[in-house]
């Protein structure tokens, strides 16, 4: 919530025109290694498979789902610990520590210049339907 405000909540949020999404599903994983989540859309045509594991994050998508893209925005004004975003990588320093990502499969788009709280944007490697991102946690 640092960066947010009672009116806006900052967040990094799937932006895919046209895709109207169902009910996500939560399939177990046998090696308790990663929590998967499938979001399929509202009328079956497509999905986002997501898939959580200790040291990276990796998103997909199938299907008829369209462009998509994943966008982190904040509350306009608010003070950021980002000090570099460039095409494979996220660095941030916050009270002394450095840390951050990187993306392995996709490609990050610095937007702070643009202003109204938008701060980066990630997109697909393929940058269409069927694209992929993974991110790796943290940046070595």
């Amino acid at each position: 919530c640092l960066w947010s405000s009672a009116d806006n909540m900052a967040g990094l949020r799937f932006t895919a025109p046209g895709f109207e999404g169902g009910d996500p599903e939560f399939p177990a994983d046998d090696e308790g290694k990663r929590q998967q989540v499938i979001w399929p859309s509202s009328d079956g045509s497509g999905r986002f498979l997501l898939s959580f594991a200790e040291d990276c994050i990796d998103i997909s998508s199938d299907g008829k789902v369209g462009d998509w893209c994943l966008e982190l925005s904040v509350n306009p004004g608010t003070e950021l610990p980002f000090t570099e975003i460039s095409g494979k990588s996220v660095k941030a320093r916050y009270q002394g520590i450095d840390y951050g990502i990187s993306v392995t499969k996709g490609e990050l788009e610095d937007l702070r210049t643009q202003g109204g709280g938008a701060v980066l944007r990630i997109k697909p490697s393929a940058g269409k339907s069927g694209g992929t991102v993974t991110i790796t946690l943290p940046v070595k």
